[in-house]
């Protein structure tokens, strides 16, 4: 039974962080720090010690722990969470979520073990060479929730249809365009000497995602992910709203969200007020999974996509040119999702996978017309303006920015400039 491989799987890692949860996490020599460095190991050790016999009195002293270390995550900025606290909120949570497997009774138990891990995944980033026994448990559980499923009654949503799409802005001053890719040399001197947007057709449909195990098949995509894989998505209009916020929700459900007709919604609403307002009589809130590291967190992602090799030339920029790994996020969302006017210091290329995309590009010297957040550190990289209901009396510049435009379809890819200033909003 798949349970008796989750119980294998729990030993094993339990056996090799008995191993390895020996030295103290941090070499700061701060008195206060190796005295909580103490403490915290100590408390590890007793959970990994009592783990096998006595699951359910190890997990309360766990999820404390866990519960602790989130609250010290949460004092910095993502990208400047010290290795320290992420360290430990990956080995608690692999505890935890040992504890909780250890535990299962049910379907909802076992989901808990997924997004346990999941979190720990997308808030901490496996640090300590985790990554691979957390996604060997995932794999484990999924089998056992795929055998609870096979149990199950099924009953088709005969209410779910096709999602209706927006209707497409007209494009007066367009993104250029290239029907056949470019050369390499070609692309290297475009961005040395115009910085530029272009969009490259043609170019992606060697990919698997585009063609024999197409993405656009959400069924296929979700089967891919893991439907009980958890995934963080931003709950509203856009991420400058005050009533914005971020949550963690199954990759099913999220795609049952999107899948979702307005004449199913009173009844998804019930049964998923996580996701959606409760509110009948206000407007369904979008949810939205932007810019998030998915194949870190999922790697069998990457079997489906083939890295362009427009990626890897010189940039000129040497920080970015030193270093051969790409950074690669996904954004995946319903109609109507929009990305606020925002600046990226880095070159990028957006690959359109599924759907359509309409996205605005402004050059880095329309910058003042714009009117950034320049006072707030977290919106720094922001435009105060609301790009299709701007209020030109308080900001008058923003009518004379010069920008380039465009409709970008399965396939296409564009380059965006460092600093290039983009919104977008998929159709």
């Amino acid at each position: 039974m798949a349970t008796d491989l989750v119980a294998n799987a729990c030993q094993l890692i339990t056996d090799k962080l008995k191993q390895e949860i020996s030295t103290p996490y941090s070499s700061n020599s701060d008195p206060a720090i190796i005295r909580n460095d103490r403490h915290i190991l100590a408390a590890l050790h007793t959970c990994l010690l009592y783990l096998p016999s006595s699951p359910s009195d190890c997990l309360p002293t766990i999820t404390i722990l866990v519960d602790h270390v989130v609250r010290e995550l949460y004092n910095y900025p993502h990208e400047d969470v010290p290795e320290y606290w992420r360290r430990i909120h990956t080995d608690a949570s692999i505890i935890k979520a040992i504890c909780e497997a250890k535990l299962a009774r049910d379907k909802t138990d076992w989901k808990n073990v997924v997004k346990t891990i999941d979190v720990a995944l997308v808030m901490s980033g496996a640090p300590g060479g985790r990554r691979d026994m957390m996604l060997d448990l995932i794999g484990e559980v999924e089998k056992v929730l795929a055998e609870i499923e096979e149990n199950e009654d099924r009953h088709n949503n005969d209410c779910v249809d096709e999602p209706q799409p927006l209707q497409q802005p007209y494009i007066s001053y367009p993104v250029p365009r290239h029907s056949t890719p470019p050369s390499i040399s070609f692309f290297t001197s475009h961005i040395a000497s115009s910085r530029q947007p272009i969009i490259i057709e043609s170019s992606l449909s060697h990919w698997p995602a585009l063609s024999s195990r197409p993405w656009s098949d959400l069924d296929y995509l979700t089967t891919l992910v893991g439907k009980h894989r958890q995934v963080p998505v931003e709950i509203g209009s856009k991420y400058t709203d005050d009533d914005w916020m971020q949550k963690f929700v199954s990759f099913g459900d999220y795609v049952q969200l999107i899948k979702t007709s307005d004449r199913c919604k009173d009844k998804y609403e019930k049964d998923h007020q996580e996701c959606v307002t409760s509110d009948s009589s206000a407007k369904q809130q979008i949810a939205y999974l932007a810019q998030h590291n998915l194949f870190f967190q999922i790697p069998r992602l990457l079997d489906d996509i083939i890295t362009p090799d427009y990626c890897f030339v010189d940039t000129g920029c040497s920080s970015e040119d030193d270093s051969m790994d790409v950074d690669i996020n996904a954004w995946f969302g319903p109609s109507g999702t929009v990305s606020p006017l925002h600046t990226d210091p880095t070159h990028n290329l957006l690959a359109q996978v599924a759907g359509t995309k309409y996205v605005r590009l402004y050059a880095p010297e329309e910058s003042y017309k714009l009117y950034p957040f320049d006072h707030n550190k977290t919106l720094g990289n922001t435009s105060q303006v609301d790009v299709e209901s701007p209020d030109i009396a308080k900001f008058p510049l923003f009518e004379s920015a010069r920008y380039k435009e465009c409709l970008l379809s399965p396939g296409d890819l564009l380059y965006i400039p460092a600093g290039g200033i983009m919104f977008d909003r998929l159709v």
